[in-house]
C-alpha cells in the first residue's frame, strides 16, 4: 500500500492517517483502521471529520455505542461536516 510508505516518511501526517484508516476500514481491517484514526485524532482532537470517520469505521465494522459517541463529538468542531456525514448516512440507509 502506497499510504504505508507515506506513513514511514511522514508518521504524523493527519491527512495520511485518515486516508489509511478509511482504506483499512474498506478492507474490513478494523484494528488497523482504528489505530490509524485514533492516532490522527490524538494529533488533531478538534477535527470533526476525523471523529466522523471514526464513527464510520466503528459503525461499518460493528454498530455500537462507541461509534455514536464519536459521532456526537464531531459537530462540536465543524457543523458543516456533520451535514455531509448525515447525508452519507442517509444514502446508506442509516438513520441518525
Amino acid at each position: 500500500m502506497a499510504a504505508r510508505a507515506g506513513r514511514e516518511r511522514e508518521p504524523d501526517s493527519v491527512e495520511l492517517l485518515d486516508v489509511v484508516a478509511l482504506a483499512y476500514s474498506e478492507l474490513r481491517k478494523k484494528a488497523q483502521a482504528l489505530e490509524a484514526i485514533e492516532t490522527a485524532i490524538s494529533l488533531c482532537p478538534d477535527a470533526a471529520l476525523l471523529h466522523a470517520h471514526k464513527a464510520l469505521i466503528l459503525a461499518r465494522n460493528a454498530p455500537n455505542a462507541i461509534g455514536f459517541a464519536s459521532y456526537r463529538r464531531a459537530p462540536l468542531a465543524r457543523p458543516a461536516c456533520m451535514r455531509t456525514w448525515r447525508n452519507t448516512l442517509s444514502l446508506r440507509g442509516t438513520v441518525c
